[in-house]
């Protein structure tokens, strides 16, 4: 069971326990341990599966029980101050270097890949934890403080750093799509507003879908199987006549700057 799928667990027997009217002081009487080790537990929210299930079996629930409970539940979205999403902008390296560890990137991989060196991690890594997004552990071993969704304000420091990200794998994409024709769609159809915001109900069921298949594989798979994949939506009344520039046709001007060459 992996940190994702014990994290949300936890959350679902504090749950139990609050509504059953029993402390971490009971709960640890009944196990035989103490109460500290209890506490841990929930903060550190890991523990070792067989402790995981003499739990359960104490609350009288079954671990399959407690992780359909925790796969239904919904991350709420990390979101930043403007004080740290402009900290992020003045630095993109050090954004682009905490969302590689979002991706679970480790930072001998990020260096590797980036020709970073050990005092190159070292600084981006404690900037990080001074923001309060990561913490350096004591064999030095990074780890970001929240893989909760990120939600960046619409009008924030980070929306241009943003926007280029989404760009660039828009460019890419569309250079990909040649060999995968499938990895790029767009089109433009002529139709009612409501027909419009209908089918936005569809791709807002789509993100739905998409959350919760990947929180799925997150609670049942390894590391090692799961890729980050990447979906951009976009939509909007299209007005072609702004989105395009015609200049004057080409003839045209050639036959000006004959004539301005006749003329002299």
């Amino acid at each position: 069971m992996n940190r994702h799928s014990r994290s949300h667990a936890f959350d679902v027997l504090k749950r139990v326990l609050k509504a059953r009217g029993m402390t971490y002081a009971d709960l640890a009487d009944r196990l035989g341990v103490s109460e500290p080790t209890i506490k841990r537990l929930f903060v550190e929210r890991d523990c070792k599966f067989s402790r995981l299930e003499s739990i359960c079996q104490l609350l009288d629930l079954s671990v399959a029980d407690v992780l359909e409970i925790a796969e239904r539940a919904e991350d709420p979205a990390l979101v930043f101050s403007r004080e740290v999403e402009q900290a992020l902008a003045d630095s993109p390296a050090l954004f682009h270097f905490y969302l590689l560890l979002r991706d679970e990137m480790s930072p001998g991989e990020i260096a590797a890949i980036h020709d970073l060196d050990e005092a190159d991690l070292h600084l981006y890594a404690r900037d990080l934890e001074r923001l309060g997004l990561a913490t350096i552990g004591p064999t030095g071993h990074v780890t970001p403080s929240s893989n909760n969704p990120l939600r960046l304000a619409v009008d924030g420091p980070l929306q241009s750093l943003h926007a280029q990200l989404n760009i660039d794998f828009l460019t890419r994409t569309i250079a990909d799509s040649v060999d995968s024709p499938e990895a790029y769609i767009t089109l433009s159809r002529r139709m009612r507003p409501e027909t419009a915001r209908l089918l936005q109900q569809d791709v807002t069921a789509m993100v739905t879908r998409i959350a919760k298949l990947a929180r799925q594989d997150r609670l049942t798979s390894g590391q090692e199987e799961l890729q980050t994949y990447k979906w951009s939506f976009a939509h909007g009344t299209a007005s072609f006549a702004s989105l395009f520039s015609i200049g004057p046709h080409p003839a045209k001007k050639r036959r000006q700057q004959q004539s301005t060459a006749g003329q002299t």
